[in-house]
């Protein structure tokens, strides 16, 4: 295993036939709450394996994200609607999957929901293509978990905000 997973010296993100988180390298695929002696591998239908012997965890993703329409083929025939999706974000699913093993803390699953909406908006609006039916479904998605969670003080502040109110009404399609 030792040699299997071992540096490769021109990249130390490479193992043999696996990637290695390293020092940071693979953070934005493996979390970066994994270790760094973590390893995995990515696909490009929408796979990913994550291996983290450290914390004792292992994540395997398995979305197909490939096998969903293409949004706009003359636009780029390489856009799938799958993309767009939370699940095609290898981090944000390692990372949501690597903090959900630590105690509950629903102060910090707010902070997290808080930030993914802003993140889902910021990314949205600085880039056209990232503006499909599929991509607004989802920020809705993520605003009707803000709803659910708006008697928590944390959240309540948040739906407050100037900031909330621009992304509610974005999601409006205002």
């Amino acid at each position: 295993m030792d040699q299997f997973i071992k540096p490769k010296d021109t990249d130390p993100s490479f193992g043999l036939g696996w990637r290695r988180k390293g020092q940071q390298l693979y953070s934005w695929a493996f979390s970066p709450l994994a270790s760094t002696s973590t390893i995995g591998h990515t696909g490009w239908t929408g796979t990913l394996t994550v291996i983290d012997p450290v914390n004792h965890m292992s994540v395997v993703l398995l979305t197909n994200t490939k096998n969903t329409p293409v949004v706009d083929n003359e636009e780029d025939p390489n856009d799938f609607v799958g993309d767009h999706f939370l699940t095609g974000q290898y981090g944000l699913i390692a990372t949501l999957a690597f903090d959900s093993h630590k105690e509950d803390n629903q102060a910090a699953n707010n902070s997290k929901l808080i930030d993914m909406v802003n993140a889902k908006y910021r990314y949205m609006k600085a880039n056209k293509k990232e503006q499909t039916s599929s991509d607004y479904s989802q920020l809705q998605a993520l605003l009707d978990v803000v709803d659910e969670r708006k008697g928590d003080r944390e959240i309540a502040r948040f739906v407050q905000t100037e900031q909330f109110k621009k992304i509610d009404n974005f999601a409006d399609g205002d």
